[in-house]
């Protein structure tokens, strides 16, 4: 009999407007039900409290849905015809442990897939800590949620329900309990072996013939007023400047980023011999690495977001790296010889976006790439993720955001269908024009996003997050790569004339990066 006291047991919840629930794209483990046999529900749902997700921890059990919860974006998803494996390794007063193996399919294979999930009861003020690993070296998982207790979740009822006569009683975000679903087959009880942790990977041998390359761990900082977003927003631009023409600067982004390989792809870099990276502490050290890429600098209004989406802009023309008004110090004493290209501070604070872009438009469009776009969406309105800046700032982009959807009552639309019709093929190839980025979280949607890039011939490639384009876009196969697809004989006149009376079906794999 599993030992599980009380105080594990029960339906615990978690506001969707917390921070933790910005860990995975889309989707928030909103809430946990444990029962007294060790058996455990997770309920994943969206910023407006639909449940898309439930995923149930018991044995032997098919799952409910195909959806993988932890990545929207991979590609990959459950075999609901192979039932579920769960098992608990561990338990005890204050601490469960159950690990679960499923079957992923994607569109080359299956595969198995084994997650941990600990959940431990705090001894201070009985709140739950729930803890997501992944034991699959292709799909890094590291996520925690904590859930208050449920005196804490009374309280906060209590509280929100508090209000004077006459007044309406304020919307509690909290859902409503659920009945405690009944296991068709019971969690296995009896101990496992314990769990293979991941094989540590001896560090690859020094690279002797490999270019020199530097390497710059970004903080999790996302916040347009966090010093340490406006560190990493700088850094992206330097990236990007210092990326033109050359493999320089690589970023490694933490664990939890939508694009959460970046430590892989940067192990593969070096194992390949593609570069050898020396390690720089701090976007100042890599600025004073790099210094000889830039010339000048631009100021942003950490105040107002769709500064620093124009200030992109103008580093790519300018030379510039993003700085804030706070940085301008340090950047001042440290690299007198950087001039100022642009100061944004203070200047649009009581102006729409439509004004900041066609302003931007206005002075700087005829300067930039007019077969590409960056539209720096994603998330809002005080946050922002811009991962495809560099590769934006290298090509010489223009950066906008605005609001897609086409209807009469969005006043941003008639701008953001200009700014788009102004793409052209690319000169070199004569493919279509690319818009890198993804429209806004806060604002419209996937399908008006692409309806509108589509609309004027470009293609998109995205999203906001997708990082390192400027460094990777730089490296070349060695010369005895071998292409291992099947090479489709060559499109003669002939040949056309025979294909010409059949149907021919083409088969594309997109958003795979699990198999």
């Amino acid at each position: 009999m599993i030992n599980i006291i009380e105080g594990l047991v029960g339906l615990w919840s978690l506001a969707l407007q917390s921070s933790e629930c910005s860990q995975v794209a889309l989707l928030c483990a909103q809430q946990v039900e444990i029962t007294s046999s060790g058996a455990a529900t997770i309920f994943w749902r969206d910023s407006s409290n639909n449940t898309l997700v439930t995923q149930s921890l018991f044995d032997n059990v098919l799952p409910s849905a195909r959806d993988l919860p932890y990545n929207v974006f991979l590609g990959v998803e459950y075999d609901v015809a192979s039932p579920r494996h769960a098992a608990v390794l561990e338990s005890n007063a204050t601490f469960l442990h159950i690990t679960e193996t499923t079957s992923l399919l994607s569109s080359q294979s299956s595969t198995d897939f084994s997650v941990s999930h600990m959940f431990t009861l705090s001894d201070n003020d009985g709140s739950l800590k729930y803890q997501i690993q992944s034991q699959h070296t292709s799909l890094d998982i590291d996520l925690v949620y904590n859930y208050p207790s449920q005196q804490q979740q009374q309280q906060q009822r209590q509280k929100q329900q508090r209000v004077l006569p006459g007044e309406t009683p304020a919307t509690v975000n909290l859902p409503q309990v659920r009945p405690k679903p009944t296991p068709t087959a019971a969690l296995k009880t009896t101990t496992p072996s314990a769990l293979t942790a991941p094989s540590s990977q001896a560090a690859p041998p020094p690279l002797i013939d490999a270019p020199i390359a530097y390497n710059l761990n970004v903080k999790d900082a996302w916040n347009l007023n966090d010093p340490n977003f406006q560190a990493n927003a700088m850094a992206i631009s330097l990236q990007g400047l210092s990326n033109r023409h050359g493999a320089n600067l690589y970023l490694t982004y933490p664990a939890n980023w939508t694009f959460s390989y970046t430590s892989a792809v940067r192990e593969f870099v070096e194992t390949k011999k593609y570069a050898k990276f020396i390690n720089l502490e701090t976007p100042m050290k890599a600025l004073s690495k790099l210094s000889t890429h830039i010339k000048s600098y631009v100021v942003w209004d950490e105040q107002v977001r769709d500064t620093l989406v124009v200030a992109f802009t103008i580093a790519g023309i300018e030379n510039a790296i993003v700085v804030t008004p706070g940085m301008l110090p340090a950047i001042i004493q440290e690299h007198p010889e950087l001039t100022m290209a642009a100061n944004l501070t203070k200047k649009f604070r009581q102006n729409s976006s439509i004004e900041i872009y066609q302003w931007a438009f206005d002075k700087y469009k005829n300067d930039t790439n007019s077969s590409m776009l960056v539209w720096m969406g994603g998330v809002c309105p005080d946050k922002m993720q811009p991962g495809v800046g560099d590769f934006g700032v290298s090509r010489n982009a223009f950066f906008v955001e605005l609001n897609t959807i086409d209807d009469p009552s969005n006043l941003e639309y008639p701008l953001a269908s200009k700014i788009a019709a102004t793409l052209t093929d690319i000169k070199e190839t004569g493919a279509p024009p690319i818009v890198c980025g993804w429209h806004s979280y806060c604002s419209d949607y996937e399908h008006t996003f692409t309806t509108l890039v589509s609309k004027h011939g470009g293609r998109v490639h995205g999203l906001a997050e997708n990082p390192n384009l400027s460094f990777m876009s730089q490296l070349s196969l060695p010369p005895d790569y071998i292409y291992h697809n099947q090479k489709s004989p060559a499109m003669t006149p002939e040949r056309k004339k025979k294909l010409s009376s059949k149907v021919l079906i083409a088969l594309v794999r997109i958003r795979n990066l699990f198999c």
